[in-house]
């Protein structure tokens, strides 16, 4: 059932929902006008679907061979594991700004400060191209941030603020499940190695759950986003319909073991919320 449900949800991770875009805001906002959403192409939609699918298996087997005591095996699927998140990560749309951001850093050890400033030129047009997929202003907010402190001469506040800048470039269905993945699988290789096959087990069990829940909060938001689409369009029955499902599926998120996604489906809810109160008024 697990599985199936990874199958499903990770066609998600090739469809890469705004938390924010500029037509969602507008449609809440009474306005009409929608931004259409950008996707990945079927290609890296198909790399990704198939790479999760296999981190759920590699996962399951390292736990059946935790059970058969077999740990030698149960690390090498661990390390598989984690070369394919790698390989998620690094098919999204963010890892080329989070590239550019390593750099700048990087360069903040022995440049100038106006030599940095040349590698901002790649990060603002990264952020131009991620416009419509994850929301930006904060993005460009410590942008302007680290500007500021290499004009200054800050390299300190420079570093802080290019630090911030990397962790607002995320995509919330997607980094938040694969971070919690990698942590519990890094936890449960610790316990492998202090002869503790129990807790890696245990640790190993929600690093599954995380990677189901991958297309959970994404399910959600696309069930919001047909909603809103719905709302804009005038077909309310519709949008109720999608609002409704958004609603049972961001309750059975805010029931998940895993903090990250609590707070996502927390956020998500009350935009469910504000959604559901205009819809009173239309049907």
């Amino acid at each position: 059932m697990k599985k199936k449900l990874l199958i499903n949800s990770l066609l998600l991770v090739s469809l890469v929902l705004p938390c924010a875009t500029p037509g969602f805001s507008a449609v809440l906002n009474e306005k009409i006008t929608v931004t259409p959403l950008k996707t990945l192409s079927p290609q890296m939609h198909a790399k990704l679907s198939y790479a999760a699918a296999k981190v759920l298996r590699l996962i399951a087997s390292a736990r059946g061979a935790i059970h058969k005591e077999d740990y030698d095996k149960a690390s090498k699927d661990l390390v598989k594991a984690k070369v394919l998140l790698k390989m998620i990560e690094s098919n999204l749309p963010t890892e080329k700004i989070k590239d550019h951001i390593w750099v700048a850093k990087e360069h903040l050890d022995y440049e100038s400060t106006e030599k940095v400033k040349d590698d901002l030129v790649p990060i603002a047009y990264d952020l131009t191209e991620l416009k419509g997929i994850i929301p930006i202003k904060k993005a460009r907010k410590y942008l302007k941030k680290a500007n500021n402190g290499l004009t200054k001469g800050d390299k300190k506040a420079a570093r802080k603020a290019l630090s911030e800048l990397e962790k607002s470039v995320i995509i919330m269905e997607v980094d938040v499940p694969i971070s919690s993945t990698q942590r519990h699988i890094l936890a449960a290789e610790s316990y492998l190695l202090q002869g503790e096959p129990g807790f890696a087990d245990q640790e190993l069990q929600q690093a599954e759950n995380s990677v189901v829940l991958l297309g959970a909060v994404g399910e959600i938001k696309r069930s919001l986003w047909r909603a809103t689409m719905d709302y804009a369009a005038g077909r309310y029955k519709a949008a109720k319909r999608e609002l409704d499902k958004a609603g049972k599926e961001v309750e059975h998120a805010l029931k998940s073991s895993d903090k990250d996604t609590r707070d996502a489906a927390m956020k998500l809810k009350r935009d469910i919320q504000r959604l559901a109160d205009k819809l009173k008024d239309k049907i």
